[in-house]
C-alpha cells in the first residue's frame, strides 16, 4: 500500500491501515502488521475467501457501519466507531476513518480504542448514577453559572424548564422581594466564596415557606457558579406555629386557671373560718358553694386548653340570676350590686357566662374603691333588648387604653395577671356576642355586651 521509507513509519503505527472491498463482506485486500495485534488476524485471512472485515464486527454495529460507509461527509473521510471480534472471541472498540478511494474500494485507519470507550462508558454510568441521584432527592436542586444563571435544575421544581438559563431576577412569577434576595445570596456565594446553610425564606405571595443552602462550586480552585438546594418546609413551619400557638395559649389558661380559682377558694377559706369561729352551719354551705364554683373554673379551663375554640352549652338563662351566682364568688365587702329592672333572657352557656360577670365583677372592685357600686342594666334598641352593660362608678379606663383591655397579659393594677378581660373577650366572641367598654354614667367603666338577642 506504501513504498519505502513511508511504509515503516506506518507499519509503526498502533492500529491497521488498509484498503478494503466496499461491497460484503469487504474482504481486506492489503493491511499493515497492526491488523495481527487488532484483530489476532492475518490479512489474508479475511480476503473474502470465507470471511471478510464485516464478518468480524459485532452483529448488532454492522447497520450503522453500512449507513456511515454509504453517506460519507463531503470531505470524503467518515469515522464510525464499532465492536470487532478478535480472533480469541474478545470483543474490542475500534474508531474507524475512512474514505472511498473508487466506486468499490475504500482506504481506512482502523485504531483500538477499547481503553477510552470503556472510560467513557464508566463516565456516562457514573453521570447516570449522579444524575438519578439528583432527581432522587425531594427538594429543588439546581446549578448555577458564574452569572447567577441555572444551568442545571432538578425536576422537583415544576416548571423547571422555564428557568433554565436564567437568572432569579428572570424567572417570572416569583415575588419581587424574594427573587432580589435570592440574586443577591447568589452573587455574595460566587463572589465572595461563602456558603449559605439551611437559610428560610417565606414567599408570601403563595405562602410557602422553604430552607435554601447553597454552596460555591468550583472548578481548579476557581469558584464557577454553585450548587444549591431548595426544600419546601411549609408544612414543618405551620406545625411549629400550631405547636407555639398550643404553648401560648396553654401558658394563657395556666395564669386565667390561677386568676380565676383565686376568689372561690378564698371565699371558700372565709366561710371555713367563720364556720369554725360561730358553729353556724349556713357558712359551710357557702363554703361548698365556693369549692363547687373552683371545680366548674378548673373544668371550665381544662375543656378551653384542650380544644380548639370554646364549646358552648347554652340554654336560655336570665342575666339576673346568673349576675347573683357570679356576684357570691366575688370576694367583696362594701360594694354593691343593682340588678337590671326587667328581666334579660338570652341564649348562653350558664357556666361560661357567670365567668364573664365574675371577671367583670372582680374587675370593678379591683381597679375602683371597696365600697364600688356595680349596676347591670338592659340594652334596648326600638324596644327590644339587644344586649346589657357593667357599669361601676370607679375611675374608668383611659380612652387611649380602651383597644388593649381584652389583650392577654393587660393591666393597670399592680397584683393583675392580665387575664380576666381577655377570658371576658374570648368568652363573648365565642357566643356570637360584641363586647365593647366605654365611659360609665358616673365616670367609671361601662362594659357593654351586645348582639344577644
Amino acid at each position: 500500500m506504501f513504498d519505502s521509507p513511508l511504509k515503516a513509519v506506518v507499519d509503526g503505527i498502533p492500529g491497521t491501515v488498509y484498503r478494503r472491498s466496499s461491497s460484503r463482506p469487504q474482504p481486506i485486500e492489503r493491511a499493515t502488521p497492526g491488523l495481527q495485534e487488532l484483530a489476532g488476524l492475518e490479512a489474508s485471512a479475511l480476503d473474502g475467501d470465507e470471511r471478510g472485515w464485516l464478518d468480524i464486527v459485532v452483529e448488532d454495529d454492522r447497520p450503522d457501519l453500512l449507513e456511515a460507509m454509504s453517506d460519507p461527509p463531503q470531505d470524503g473521510v467518515e469515522t464510525s466507531t464499532y465492536r470487532i471480534e478478535t480472533d480469541c472471541g474478545d470483543e474490542r472498540w475500534v474508531r474507524d476513518r475512512f474514505r472511498a478511494v473508487s466506486d468499490e474500494r475504500i482506504e481506512g485507519f482502523v485504531v483500538d480504542v477499547t481503553s477510552s470507550m470503556q472510560e467513557r462508558r464508566e463516565l456516562e454510568a457514573e453521570i447516570d448514577r449522579l444524575e438519578a441521584i439528583f432527581e432522587s432527592i425531594p427538594a429543588h436542586v439546581y446549578v448555577k453559572d458564574r452569572d447567577g444563571r441555572h444551568v442545571r435544575v432538578s425536576k422537583h421544581l415544576e416548571f423547571a424548564e422555564n428557568v433554565v438559563g436564567k437568572t432569579d431576577l428572570d424567572v417570572e412569577g416569583i415575588a419581587d422581594e424574594h427573587v432580589e434576595g435570592s440574586y443577591a445570596d447568589d452573587m455574595r456565594v460566587i463572589e465572595e466564596g461563602v456558603s449559605i446553610i439551611d437559610k428560610e425564606e417565606y414567599l408570601r405571595g403563595i405562602e410557602q415557606w422553604n430552607r435554601t443552602s447553597k454552596q460555591p462550586l468550583r472548578v481548579d480552585g476557581e469558584v464557577v457558579g454553585l450548587v444549591g438546594i431548595t426544600q419546601r418546609i411549609t408544612d414543618r413551619k405551620l406545625t411549629e406555629q400550631e405547636l407555639q400557638r398550643r404553648t401560648e395559649r396553654l401558658e394563657e389558661f395556666t395564669e386565667t386557671l390561677t386568676h380565676d380559682i383565686r376568689n372561690p377558694l378564698n371565699i371558700a377559706r372565709g366561710h371555713a373560718e367563720l364556720a369554725m369561729e360561730t358553729d353556724d352551719q349556713s357558712h359551710l354551705e357557702e363554703l361548698v358553694t365556693s369549692l363547687d364554683r373552683a371545680n366548674e373554673i378548673i373544668d371550665d379551663v381544662i375543656a378551653l386548653s384542650q380544644a380548639e375554640e370554646i364549646n358552648l352549652d347554652a340554654t336560655t338563662v336570665t342575666v339576673s340570676d346568673v349576675c347573683q351566682d357570679a356576684w357570691r364568688s366575688v370576694s367583696t365587702i362594701d360594694a354593691s350590686l343593682s340588678l337590671p329592672e326587667r328581666d334579660i333572657l338570652v341564649e348562653a352557656d350558664r357556666s361560661q357566662l357567670s365567668r364573664v360577670l365574675e371577671n367583670l365583677f372582680r374587675n370593678a372592685v379591683k381597679h375602683a374603691a371597696s365600697d364600688v357600686s356595680i349596676e347591670v342594666e338592659a340594652i334596648e334598641s326600638d324596644g327590644t333588648v339587644t344586649g346589657f352593660a357593667v357599669e361601676d362608678d370607679g375611675p374608668g379606663i383611659p380612652p387611649d387604653e380602651r383597644d388593649r383591655v381584652f389583650e392577654t397579659n393587660y393591666t393597670i393594677a399592680d397584683n393583675g395577671s392580665g387575664v380576666g378581660l381577655s377570658i371576658v373577650a374570648d368568652i363573648v366572641e365565642a357566643h356570637g356576642w360584641t363586647i365593647s367598654v366605654t365611659d360609665g354614667t358616673e365616670g367609671g367603666a361601662r362594659f357593654e355586651i351586645t348582639g344577644v338577642e
